[in-house]
C-alpha cells in the first residue's frame, strides 16, 4: 500500500490524485458521498461500528479493504493511528463559488496545517462561504489539516494555491470588502461593520501580511491585546473575528425579520 502512503505524507501525490484520507469513525461515515475506498484495521472487523460502516460503504458502491495494524500503522502519520480510514475526492471548486458570497475567510502564507486546519472548521462553524488559500500556505488537504478541520473540509468550499495578487482580483472582482488582520494600528475588530460581503484575510503566523497584499485591503482591523501578549495564533484570531461577524449578522437578520 505504498500509494495510501504517499497520500496520506505527499502534498505532490494528494494534488497530482486530486485525492485525500480522511481518518476516524465519524470523519469516514461524513465522507461516504465522496470516497472512493475504505480500509479498516483487521483488529476493528467484528466490532459494530465496523459493521455499520461496512454497510453504509456498500449503499454507496464503495470497496472496503482490511489490512493488518501494521499496515495500517504505517499508512498514518500520528501516534495513535485511528483503525479507520477513508480515500476521499477533493471536490474541484472554482472561482465561481465566490459569486454572491457575503462572507470568506481568506489565508495568505498561514504555514501550519494545524492552523490552516482549524480555520476550515472556523469557517463551516461560523457561515463562511468559502475558504481560500494561497500559494505558500500549508495544504488544507494533509492529514493534519483534515484532523484539524474536525469535518470543515467536507462542508466548506475551498479554493488552494492561488497567487495573493490573483486573490485579491477574485475577491474584488466579486464585490467583498477585504478585510485585513493587523496586531496594531487597525480599527478595533468590534467597531468594524461586517454587515455587507467581506473577505477576512488571515496573514502569515509570524510576518503577518506581507506588504504588497496589505496595500490591497479596503480596512485593517485589530484584536486589542494585553501587554503581556505581542500577537495572537492565526486561528484564534480568525476564530474571535468571525464570531463577532456572525453575531452582528444576526442582530442584522433579525432586526429585518422584526421588520425593524
Amino acid at each position: 500500500m505504498r500509494w495510501l502512503s504517499e497520500l496520506s505524507k505527499d502534498t505532490n501525490a494528494r494534488r497530482e490524485s486530486s485525492l485525500f484520507i480522511v481518518e476516524g469513525w465519524k470523519l469516514a461515515s461524513h465522507a461516504l458521498q465522496d470516497a472512493t475506498q475504505i480500509y479498516l484495521s483487521e483488529s476493528v472487523i467484528d466490532t459494530r461500528a465496523a459493521q455499520e460502516l461496512t454497510g453504509m460503504a456498500k449503499l454507496h458502491n464503495i470497496p472496503v479493504y482490511v489490512l493488518s495494524d501494521a499496515a495500517l500503522n504505517r499508512v498514518s502519520n500520528t501516534k495513535s493511528p485511528q483503525p479507520v480510514l477513508a480515500v476521499v475526492t477533493q471536490t474541484q471548486w472554482t472561482p465561481s463559488i465566490l459569486e454572491g458570497a457575503t462572507f470568506v475567510l481568506a489565508c495568505v502564507n498561514v504555514s501550519d496545517p494545524g492552523n490552516t486546519g482549524s480555520i476550515l472548521r472556523i469557517a463551516a462553524a461560523s457561515g463562511a462561504d468559502a475558504a481560500i488559500f494561497t500559494e505558500g500556505s500549508a495544504d488544507p488537504y494533509s492529514p493534519k489539516s483534515v484532523r484539524a478541520s474536525a469535518g470543515g473540509i467536507l462542508h466548506v468550499p475551498i479554493l488552494h494555491d492561488i497567487p495573493p495578487l490573483k486573490m485579491i482580483d477574485m475577491l474584488h472582482g466579486n464585490r467583498l470588502a477585504i478585510v485585513g488582520t493587523t496586531v496594531h494600528g487597525g480599527q478595533p475588530y468590534t467597531v468594524y461593520s461586517f454587515r455587507e460581503p467581506f473577505a477576512l484575510v488571515i496573514g502569515n503566523e509570524g510576518s503577518g501580511l506581507p506588504d504588497n497584499i496589505r496595500k490591497h485591503m479596503d480596512a485593517n482591523i485589530t484584536i486589542p491585546l494585553s501587554r503581556q501578549m505581542e500577537s495572537l495564533n492565526a486561528a484564534t484570531a480568525a476564530a474571535i473575528i468571525s464570531y463577532e461577524a456572525l453575531r452582528q449578522r444576526d442582530i442584522q437578520t433579525k432586526k429585518v425579520a422584526n421588520g425593524l
